[in-house]
């Protein structure tokens, strides 16, 4: 194995040892079992040769609120559904198709982004059948909408291309 030097090693090295030095508040006596900790970290964050992904940052910025409402929106139906004991559930097992994902990273973030809003779970990742089988609380009509507008914004996140058309449909 050797040191990649050229790969920024040297900065990251010293900035884990700036960092073993204030959690140990300067105590050299630690330093035998902490510099190979320290040294074997700097070896493995280095960066990859092959970028797996490439976000683009300005549609972050118009995803995460969106994010956010439906956070907000799911943990306030999942409160209103727990505090009513008449309130009628209307569970449901959603076979969606993926449209504009390839297999992979992105269809991965979405999975576990849909995990993170209140009521909805995602169940089983099917990339060779180009499904994803989901668990809604709530099932509403706009259900399906709302899971192909992620969709659409999850591919402008990672530069993929959308069909015109399903995009049209949701603009």
């Amino acid at each position: 194995m050797r040191l990649a030097l050229g790969s920024g090693f040297l900065i990251r090295l010293g900035v884990f040892v700036l960092l073993w030095w204030i959690l140990t508040q300067g105590d050299l006596s630690s330093l035998g079992w902490g510099m190979p900790v320290v040294l074997l970290t700097a070896w493995l964050t280095a960066p990859s040769q092959v970028p797996l992904w490439r976000w683009r940052w300005h549609v972050l910025l118009r995803l995460l609120p969106r994010f956010l409402l439906l956070s907000a929106r799911g943990g306030w139906e999942v409160a209103v559904l727990a505090l009513s004991p008449k309130q009628q559930l209307n569970t449901r097992l959603v076979n969606y198709t993926w449209d504009s994902l390839p297999p992979g990273a992105s269809q991965l973030f979405m999975a576990s982004l849909i995990n993170l809003i209140p009521g909805t779970l995602t169940l089983k990742q099917r990339s060779d059948q180009k499904r994803l089988y989901l668990h809604i609380l709530n099932y509403r009509p706009a259900t399906m909408t709302t899971l192909q507008r992620l969709e659409i914004d999850i591919a402008d996140l990672y530069g993929l291309p959308v069909n015109p058309d399903i995009r049209r449909r949701h603009d």
